[in-house]
């Protein structure tokens, strides 16, 4: 079962050569790693040209995209069956590929969810000079259990739901191939429709497939670090400066991001979910879902 394992970067050099070595630590061969390289200009691409393994292929955008850019560029590259996303500050666990691939193989699956393991780097606000890894038994469990999909989309809709986590991620999580075309033939070939790549997708993705299951390994690790984009942007306690770096780069990028219908500014992690669940109705549905606000 050939997996694509995406990490789209900007400039996080410090983090990123830590997530690329668990991921070519990973015994797991039948994948490639596709790292995007957007625009760095901190060694980043010195540093993976110096980089050796079948399994890696390093692209570079050439141009400042956005983060939804970025990803969107990224998962063009890919040429495998399933595409697992992760960030530059995250990683892999040394079990988790072989575990997605026997799960995949042995549900037929469309997409794949999963708890990471959440680990904090050191200097991060609050943790001081500490890290923090947080592993629980339930991380390496291979159970699963079918989702029934449909009924997830409903609770979206009606306001039901607790996080855009609890849809089909991609970004943590694994989507196949033809989820990712359907999605991408009803939106004009547009696979990440909104600021927030992988909160629009989770929700996307779950009127295009046909099963979903969730298990209780942890196939990557979450990472939190003081350049997180989504802790600053979206954590009242979020690093300011680096938020607002973050939306100068989305104002100048060279590919212009689909609009927003709420003000994205608003550091709220509900702000971002809704405004994403009214781009899925608006750019899949042509706005016939009833939303209840």
């Amino acid at each position: 079962m050939k997996i694509s394992l995406v990490i789209p970067t900007k400039n996080r050099l410090g983090t990123l050569r830590h997530c690329i070595q668990t991921c070519l630590e990973s015994n797991y061969q039948d994948c490639e790693i596709i790292v995007s390289n957007n625009n760095s200009e901190d060694g980043t691409g010195q540093y993976l040209s110096n980089l050796n393994d079948e399994r890696l292929k390093i692209v570079n955008t050439n141009a400042p995209l956005s983060m939804r850019a970025n990803f969107e560029f990224a998962l063009d590259q890919t040429t495998c069956d399933y595409v697992v996303f992760i960030g530059d500050d995250d990683g892999i666990t040394r079990f988790g590929l072989e575990t997605l691939s026997y799960l995949l193989r042995n549900t037929g699956a469309d997409a794949v969810s999963w708890t990471p393991i959440p680990f904090v780097w050191p200097g991060t606000a609050h943790a001081g000079a500490l890290s923090s890894l947080v592993l629980k038994s339930r991380n390496f469990s291979q159970k699963y259990q079918t989702v029934n999909h449909e009924k997830i989309f409903e609770k979206f809709l009606n306001g039901t739901i607790e996080s855009y986590l609890e849809g089909a991620k991609i970004y943590h999580g694994s989507v196949s191939r033809k989820v990712v075309n359907r999605v991408k033939s009803k939106a004009n070939g547009l696979y990440f429709g909104a600021m927030s790549p992988d909160v629009f997708v989770s929700i996307a993705n779950l009127k295009f497939l046909e099963k979903f299951i969730k298990t209780g390994c942890a196939v990557t690790i979450s990472g939190k670090s003081s350049n997180s984009n989504g802790w600053a942007n979206i954590k009242a306690s979020g690093n300011r400066e680096r938020a607002d770096l973050f939306f100068k780069d989305e104002e100048t990028s060279a590919i212009p991001d689909p609009h927003s219908i709420i003000d994205l500014k608003i550091r709220s992690m509900r702000t971002h979910e809704l405004d994403a669940l009214m781009l899925v109705n608006e750019s899949l549905f042509g706005n016939q879902l009833q939303i209840d606000y």
